[in-house]
Formats: C-alpha cells, structure tokens, sequence
C-alpha cells in the first residue's frame, strides 16, 4: 500500500515539475537540444487498436500514448515506458503520458522487486502490500 502511495505521489511531483521544467527550456535563448533530436522511437505498426483519448493538443503525442497503453496490455513494461516518455517529450502538459509511466513502473506480478524470507512474508508485512 505504501508503494502504490508513493508511486501515485511521484506521478504527480511529475505533473507539476515537468511542466515548469518545459517553460524554462522554451524561455531560454538558445535552441533547445531536444528540439533537434529527431525522433528515436518507432512508432509499431500491428500492435493493435487500443485508443484512450487523452487531453493533447499533438496526435502525434495521442499515438505514442496508445502505444504505451498496447505495450502495457501485452505486459511489455520496458517498451510501454518509451512510448510513454516520448508522449511526455512531444506535449509535457500531457498529463496521462506521465501517469502511464508510472503505471508500468508500479508493482508487476510477474517481476516482483522485493524478496521476504520467513514471517516476513506473511500478507500485511510484505513492502508491497
């Protein structure tokens, strides 16, 4: 319970620093070097038809969080997180990009992060409930 806690609190210091952190850069004199980086993830064709509108002005940032969201239905969690944070780069005031990157780096049963031995395995004691 007290991941979930602290995952739901980092997903939200991100929504209100990244923001800020894009004004600045944008307000600065010389050009930015993101701004010349092209764009180094692919977006996949065939993965499916997932759509979950979001607020953005880019539909290039709506189809990046789409992809997200298929990669993350099909338990791919490294690449879900790319599709996610390229979503955040196009349109940093895209709230959900930020969420759906702490969504696939919250609790997953399939690669737990903590260990317990013994009565400290017992539901109620264990970090990640």
């Amino acid at each position: 319970m007290r991941y979930r806690i602290f995952l739901i609190l980092t997903a939200s210091l991100f929504v209100t620093v990244a923001p800020a952190r894009a004004v600045s850069a944008a307000d600065a004199s010389a050009p930015s070097a993101k701004a010349s980086t092209p764009i180094a993830i692919p977006l996949y064709p065939g993965i499916g038809t997932v759509h979950l509108p979001v607020t953005t002005s880019s539909p290039l940032a709506q189809r990046y969080f789409n992809q997200g969201m298929a990669f993350d239905y099909g338990f791919n969690h490294d690449e879900a997180e790319r599709s996610f944070t390229q979503a955040a780069r196009i349109d940093p005031h895209m709230a959900m990009a930020y969420w759906g990157i702490a969504l696939v780096l919250g609790p997953n049963y399939n690669q737990p992060r903590y260990s317990c031995q013994g009565s400290a395995c017992r539901p109620g004691n264990r970090p990640h409930d």
